[in-house]
């Protein structure tokens, strides 16, 4: 499959549909996992003008990750989408009268020369507390009517029957279409057939399909060396999730350590524990840089809900956990042994303590005497974790995409962006995409047209952003397991310099955590309002006397309190195609990206005149700000507009 343009064109419409039978957009969205059903959610509540359905895989839910501690940029995208996800959030995250309550992830050097010293609080916020993602999930999903999620849904084949204008690349297969489905074929340009037999047709398409996306190989190509998920450092991850109750009473895990997010860094692989269930339940684990094998499977990174190694389908566990270890739930299985007499690595079968011997391990086998330099609590839960790693698998990370979305097909979440889980930041930028998308498709959109700039706007918003955190992950695995990682131009070992470290930590956790959502919401508004009228005024200036589109309602709400008639898109004017437009567009994106000054996202006024900007909107004004002017000049330009009554 060839690869897609980097910058993503309009998609075909020419269809002039009058005022009194405007149909819903319609979106599909691949996926019902935390981004696809909050994207869901945020559309759903919100929005008339969008008809919109989730198409999940599995037949029926079974998330297999581990716990979830979200940060604060998690917490206000779930404001930012919908309050009544935040509200269920609360409810299985936070005993009530906890919602005013601060926590924060402490990270603590367990090995060498500064061993037992806290480098780093990560994540203080009120109402941070952590989650397992399938009550995350759950919780999310209760929002979704049952009408508009089906499952079972495994995407074979996409393919659109109008090839994008401004875009080169062929029309994929024909169209043949099946009993009763030739007028949703002729109605929606895009096409989704699933492993069933069954189709769907839609207008726009959002992927949020996880690491292994179907939707992502479409866009990228299956060849494209970014599409398949990488574990370039062998990352494998020893897991055990355990009642808390007999961490504390049997392995003697420090009752302060199981209602926080400790995080302990040594050299032979670092180890966190995350509190669920309510503080019920306890996820541990101990993360080994080059410790999986070649032909591992790879779990869950941020979002996706791929099933861990070792464990036998289906997958039960995470819906029945009470009382009751993970080897007590699956019964007999486990995992091969290595011979005695092989070379050591950590997943070889070292002695072990006499808390963890006598006890066979469903999954990888854990040598613990590699940890016998690390502090008393790091050792002890070492030793929980080696005598039930069923829950283990080796994680994975994307390479960096060149597009998040073409036309009126994109992807979000770990579908765009998956992410290592060290710096615990992946399920909170798959909320920033669907906070983003959803902001402007309830918005703004009313057409296939309008809907190929807002995924443009969508992409020039988060793809700088949600692939630095990818970037800052893999050095967070770095540093956690004592390797060197450039800090102002040279090598540093971190864990040498406690002092440095914090503040390393301290500066990447404000990357991540401490961002302004609201204002990325602005910011993706105001570079979809411009492009909207920059395209117009190009329309208007080569078609003569025709006037321009009309901008979509201004609104910041996040509600559209009601329907505007409108006629339907225009087409391009003669002599002037997409492609020349988008072109002469390329810049107006690393515009808006140098219109944001510092890391509190603040925008900045700049006086220079844009040649780019000037030749496609044939604006009068020497200074083009991008968020802010609009909302100064667009009444002039509206009072023009209404007389046409064009929608583009």
């Amino acid at each position: 499959m060839d690869a897609l343009a980097s910058q993503p064109p309009m998609c075909s419409s020419t269809i002039r549909e009058p005022e009194s039978t405007r149909r819903p957009l319609k979106v599909a969205i691949i996926g019902g996992g935390i981004c696809g059903t909050a994207l869901a959610v945020g559309l759903i509540h919100s929005s008339r003008h969008i008809d919109c359905h989730i198409y999940e895989k599995v037949s029926e839910y079974r998330d297999v990750g581990a716990g979830l501690s979200l940060h604060k940029n998690a917490i206000n995208a779930m404001k930012q989408i919908d309050m009544e996800l935040f509200k269920s959030y609360l409810e299985r995250a936070v005993e009530i009268g906890q919602e005013d309550q601060e926590m924060a992830t402490e990270v603590i050097l367990a090995a060498g020369k500064f061993r037992g010293i806290k480098v780093g609080e990560l994540g203080r916020a009120k109402g941070r507390k952590s989650i397992s993602r399938a009550d995350l999930l759950a919780g999310f999903l209760e929002q979704v009517p049952k009408d508009n999620i089906s499952f079972g849904k495994q995407v074979v084949k996409i393919w659109e029957t109008h090839s994008p204008l401004g875009t080169e690349r062929p029309t994929t297969d024909s169209v043949a279409p099946k009993n009763g489905d030739s007028a949703e074929v002729a109605e929606h340009p895009i096409h989704i057939e699933f492993a069933d037999g069954s189709r769907a047709h839609a207008d726009v398409l959002i992927g949020c399909d996880g690491i292994h996306s179907t939707v992502r190989s479409y866009l990228l190509g299956e060849d494209n060396n970014a599409t398949k998920p990488k574990n370039h450092d062998g990352w494998q991850v020893y897991r055990t999730l355990i009642p808390t109750r007999e961490a504390v009473e049997k392995w003697g895990v420090d009752p302060k350590l199981a209602q926080t997010v400790p995080i302990l860094l040594g050299p032979h692989g670092h180890i966190n524990m995350i509190p669920m269930k309510k503080g019920e339940m306890l996820s541990a684990g101990v993360a080994i840089r080059g410790a999986a094998r070649s032909d591992a499977a790879f779990g869950p990174s941020s979002s996706t809900a791929s099933p861990p190694q070792y464990i036998p389908l289906p997958l039960l566990w995470l819906d029945h956990l009470k009382n009751a270890s993970v080897s007590s739930l699956l019964g007999p299985h486990s995992g091969s042994s290595t011979p005695e007499n092989s070379s050591r690595t950590p997943q070889d079968n070292g002695s072990q303590s006499p808390k963890s011997r006598g006890k066979r391990s469903a999954g990888p086998v854990l040598n613990t005497d590699l940890y016998k330099d690390y502090i008393p609590e790091a050792q002890k839960i070492v030793h929980m974790v080696a005598a039930d790693t069923s829950a283990s698998w080796a994680v994975a990370d994307h390479d960096h995409a060149r597009l998040y979305a073409h036309g009126c097909v994109a992807m979000a979440g770990d579908a765009a962006h998956a992410a290592l889980p060290f710096a615990g930041n992946g399920a909170a930028q798959a909320l920033e995409d669907a906070a983003v998308l959803a902001h402007l498709l309830r918005n703004y959109v009313r057409t296939r047209e309008q809907a190929s700039m807002a995924l443009w706007a969508y992409q020039s918003v988060r793809m700088q952003r949600s692939q630095t955190a990818v970037e800052i992950a893999r050095e967070y695995g770095q540093v956690y397991s004592f390797n060197k990682v450039l800090v102002d131009g040279k090598m540093v070992a971190l864990h040498e310099n406690p002092t440095l470290m914090m503040q390393w930590f301290k500066k990447q956790a404000a990357f991540t955590n401490e961002f302004d959502v609201a204002k990325q919401n602005t910011n993706a508004e105001g570079l979809y309002l411009n492009i909207h009228r920059a395209i117009s005024k190009r329309r208007n200036s080569t078609n003569g006397d025709a006037t321009p589109a009309q901008l979509p309602p201004k609104t910041k709400t996040e509600e559209v309190k009601s329907e505007e008639a409108s006629n339907g898109p225009t087409t391009m004017g003669e002599g002037t195609s997409a492609r020349s437009i988008w072109e002469s567009l390329k810049k107006l994106r690393g515009r808006a990206e140098e219109a944001l000054d510092g890391d509190d996202g603040e925008l900045v006024e700049r006086d220079e005149t844009d040649d780019d900007v000037e030749s496609v909107a044939s604006t009068e004004k020497d200074s083009y700000d991008f968020v802010n002017e609009y909302m100064d000049d667009g009444d002039d330009e509206l009072e023009d507009e209404e007389e046409d009554g064009s929608d583009l």
